[in-house]
């Protein structure tokens, strides 16, 4: 496994280089990776390969770390002989892996004074394996890596899920699984599994939750789940000194290995090789430092039995997959009005499911079968349907097959009993759908579904007009239901049978359009998950969606969105590193100067002086902020100066820190502005951050040198359209983008929510949810992202008097500033310049000598009302909001302090 190798050599880095990983070059890293030019991966299904840049491999593992770019294509480009040295996904998501390494360095042992221990932990290679086979841009895509990781997980450590409770003892799939009674575990053993971790992970009055266990535990169901668990990253590997112990467990006198050394052995002789045992080595688990509880075992419990499915949001509908009931199969219906999606949504579930091998017979008395078929391309994905091995357009239609059935084809009562020996036949000649033994030897396990069967509109045709005629459609359901298949049955909302028919089925669903009789609102489609039989769900109301290129998808409820994030800690800012951005400001006198250059930054650049003006307030990496202002203040200007600049630590503080800073990746969702008009502010914030490093450092004036490398200032723009945006669309979006950022092995550092004050006027279904902004910034909380938020109070000049103002559409406004204010760690306000704000007579008269010198105009206040671990300054900075630069307050002599009334 080319990440399990690379590890080693990372480590080993790690032990002999200072620096760590940030020692090895990108070309290094992607030297490892050189076998995918020649399809490496091919295996995988790739039968379309002329359609990738990379030997049939999928695009998406070798695209640029970029986010807006994709200037690296394929490894092709990004191994060019000028170019080998690039970051990828691959580099990226390998370096981001020892962020959070963590060394600790003990005390001598006893009896070898001459040996210092030093233990470390690390992700496990198989949750970087799983980050770099997910397309960041087809979030569904991470069904199919977790079905793949799951079997091999299973064939590795030699277990498997039980899938024969409930089957005759005489049946071929018992009879297939009696070779490997003893390594079966089932859904009890999961939660006992789970229990156990707890019990050492959680904190007690001696411990802080810490306290290692072992990989592998006493039960079948303790090795899979730990396992898993580090799979997800709520556990790491965790190596420490240990004595060395010969094959037959004896120990070796006086041997000593470090756990660094233990960690390189462990990941060159295997990752979770079924003959593993715990004398072989020093490798135990530990909880992850960012995590608080465990997740539901529910969630466990459906990843590791249950059918995940690869549609964007499908994982927080059904917390993880769907899973089969004891009995084997399992029955689902949809219902709804016409047109709300019914049909779609079933083709959309069989032709995702495809790449697993699951074949669809789908019924239909509402369709024909040649639309029916040009309908399944809309329901997938331009990405997913890309994907080596999915199936293509062509391909496809050997998986599901289409019948239709017509009214007067329903003519006796032994119609049903027709119709199910046909399923019955299909079933038997489905490819692998009875081989167990087959299936255990190929992927690990065998699927809980060996096909599904779709009956389209055929309820009022199986029930007739007869007051007991329904029960058809009960025998129909119950015998498909001993097939062990997936059955869909689709029904119109108003159907009189829909209620008895629900107390049949394992899972029921609603399908409506709501706002669709409205004028000037778009409608909604909404999902209603009312009954989930067997396992945990997300019951409620979601939404889904059908329309443009990305396919069938679903829009989960926040509150289950919120779940997922609540057993991680909240992240609280780095107190440890600051951005200098707020601190390094040039003098008035230097102002016309720099406006000279505005066109041209960097040239002479060392005739401007740019100070680090210390008696200002310093913004921790981490921080919640807050700027609010009267009018165009160049709050968005000043927002992104603030995201984009580094952090550091204040021995730190130098170019040569600055050049080895990591990528300063920054996402805008703006109520306000497009792409472009954030685009032109950060060009021109990055070109004045070098002028200002170099002033700030010394750099000599004629050196050519930049301080600050554009290439690792990166932007993504959301920008969100006045009208009826929902909630939950809105949270999933950002959400979906900033886990699409990480899977590309580069996460947001920043996130800018811009033109907050905009939502009350022209987005009334966000400013009714007030609650989406509390459950926003506490999900932003949870991950290690600086997060601020502009807001303008809006005023009116006096028409006799200028320098009166009324503040408009406080009512509406104010309610959401005074939410976000709660929630902040340092508050700004910017308002425009008053030049003559608390002067004496005689500092009146020297000011307006500086009027008259330095032209004024543009200029803004910038106040600091709330900053966290630190005094607030009496004093205040000036923004230009032209120049995105800040100047000394000239009203204010240096060491003086004035407290500022308004």
């Amino acid at each position: 496994m080319a990440v399990q190798l690379l590890f080693v050599r990372s480590i080993d880095m790690h032990k002999s280089v200072d620096g760590g990983v940030e020692a090895i070059s990108d070309a290094e890293i992607n030297d490892h990776f050189k076998w995918l030019l020649k399809g490496g991966l091919g295996g995988l299904g790739g039968t379309k390969s002329s359609r990738f840049g990379a030997g049939g491999c999928d695009r998406h593992l070798f695209l640029s770390p970029y986010p807006n770019s994709e200037a690296i294509a394929g490894l092709r480009e990004a191994f060019g002989a000028k170019r080998r040295g690039n970051p990828t996904r691959i580099s990226c998501l390998i370096r981001g892996s020892f962020k959070d390494c963590e060394y600790h360095e003990q005390k001598k042992i006893p009896g070898k004074s001459e040996f210092t221990g030093a233990s470390i932990r690390i992700s496990s290679p198989i949750r970087i394996a799983r980050d770099l086979l997910t397309d960041p841009d087809a979030p569904g895509m991470g069904a199919y890596v977790d079905l793949t990781i799951r079997s091999y997980l299973f064939e590795m450590l030699g277990v498997f899920p039980d899938f024969s409770v409930g089957w005759d003892e005489s049946s071929s799939e018992a009879s297939g699984l009696q070779k490997f009674v003893g390594k079966l575990f089932g859904v009890d053993d999961v939660t006992v599994a789970l229990g156990r971790v707890w019990t050492s992970f959680r904190p007690r009055r001696d411990s802080a939750g810490m306290d290692p266990i072992s990989p592998r535990g006493r039960e079948n169901g303790d090795a899979i789940v730990r396992a898993w668990l580090t799979l997800r990253g709520e556990a790491v590997l965790y190596f420490k000194d240990a004595i060395v112990k010969n094959e037959k467990g004896v120990i070796a006198k006086g041997e000593l290995t470090r756990g660094v050394d233990n960690c390189i052995r462990y990941l060159s002789d295997g990752v979770f090789d079924s003959g593993y045992t715990d004398n072989s080595y020093s490798v135990e688990l530990q909880k992850s430092q960012y995590i608080k509880e465990l997740p539901d075992p529910g969630v466990i419990v459906n990843q590791l039995f249950g059918i995940p499915i690869p549609i964007r949001g499908a994982d927080v509908l059904f917390r993880g997959g769907i899973k089969f009931p004891e009995s084997g199969g399992l029955v689902i219906a949809i219902h709804g009005e016409p047109g709300a999606g019914k049909t779609s949504i079933a083709l959309g579930l069989s032709a995702h499911l495809s790449p697993f091998g699951i074949k669809t017979f789908f019924i239909t008395a509402d369709g024909k079968r040649r639309d029916l078929q040009a309908k399944i391309s809309q329901m997938i994905s331009d990405r997913t349907r890309r994907l080596s091995f999915f199936p293509s357009d062509e391909e496809i239609q050997s998986f599901i097959y289409f019948e239709e059935i017509k009214p007067s084809d329903l003519v006796d009562e032994e119609t049903p009993v027709r119709l199910i020996e046909d399923i019955r036949k299909l079933s038997e000649r489905m490819e692998g759908s009875r081989n167990v033994e087959r299936s255990f030897s190929e992927i690990g396990a065998p699927l809980p579904c060996s096909g599904i069967v779709v009956l389209d509109g055929l309820h009022d045709l199986l029930v007739g007009n007869g007051s007991d005629s329904i029960r058809h459609l009960y025998d129909l359901i119950a015998a498909l239901r001993s097939l062990k298949l997936l059955v869909i049955v689709t029904s119109g909302r108003d159907w009189k049978n829909n209620a008895r028919l629900d107390y049949l089925v394992d899972i029921s669903i609603e399908l409506g359009q709501e706002h669709i009789d409205e004028y000037g609102a778009k409608p909604d489609r909404r999902l209603i998950l009312s009954k989930t039989r067997h396992q945990l769900s997300a019951l409620g109301k979601h939404g889904f969606r059908l329309d443009g290129d990305k396919g069938v998808r679903f829009s989960p409820q926040i509150n289950y969105r919120l779940e997922d994030r609540f057993i991680y800690e909240p992240r609280l800012p780095d107190v440890e590193r600051s951005k200098k951005v707020l601190s390094i400001a040039a003098t008035l006198d230097q102002r016309e100067y720099i406006r000279s250059i505005n066109e041209s930054v960097g040239r002479n650049s060392g005739s401007v002086r740019f100070s680090d003006v210390s008696s200002f307030i310093n913004i921790f990496p981490g921080s919640h902020i807050l700027i609010n202002g009267r009018g165009s203040s160049g709050k968005a200007g000043l927002a992104l100066k603030i995201a984009c600049a580094p952090a550091f630590k204040s021995k730190y503080f130098n170019a040569d820190a600055l050049l080895k800073e990591p990528f300063v990746n920054v996402l805008v969702a703006s109520f306000l502005y497009s792409q472009s008009y954030y685009d032109l502010l950060h060009k021109r914030i990055i070109e004045y951050m070098d002028l200002e490093f170099r002033s700030v450092f010394g750099v000599d004036s004629e050196s050519k040198m930049r301080v600050v490398n554009p290439d690792r200032f990166h932007l993504k723009v959301i920008h969100f359209y006045p009208g009826h945006l929902r909630p939950n669309d809105f949270f999933n979006r950002i959400e979906w983008e900033i886990e699409s950022a990480r899977l590309n092995g580069v996460p947001y550092t920043a996130i800018v929510i811009d033109g907050l004050h905009n939502v009350p006027i022209q987005f009334p279904e966000l400013e009714k949810h007030s609650l989406v902004w509390p459950q926003l910034f506490d999900s932003f909380r949870s991950r290690d992202v600086t997060v601020i938020s502009t807001h303008t109070t809006l005023v009116v000049p006096d028409a006799e008097d200028p320098r009166v103002t009324t503040e408009v559409d406080d009512r509406r406004s104010e309610p959401l500033r005074h939410a976000l204010v709660q929630r902040v760690d340092f508050q700004l306000q910017i308002d425009p310049f008053n030049p003559y704000l608390n002067l004496t007579s005689e500092e009146h008269r020297k000011m307006q000598e500086i009027i008259l010198e330095y032209n004024i105009e543009d200029l803004f206040s910038v106040r600091v009302l709330t900053a966290i671990h630190q005094n607030i300054p009496h004093k205040t900075m000036l923004w230009s909001r032209s120049q995105l630069v800040l100047f000394e307050d000239p009203r204010y002599e240096q060491n003086k302090q004035l407290s500022l009334r308004v």
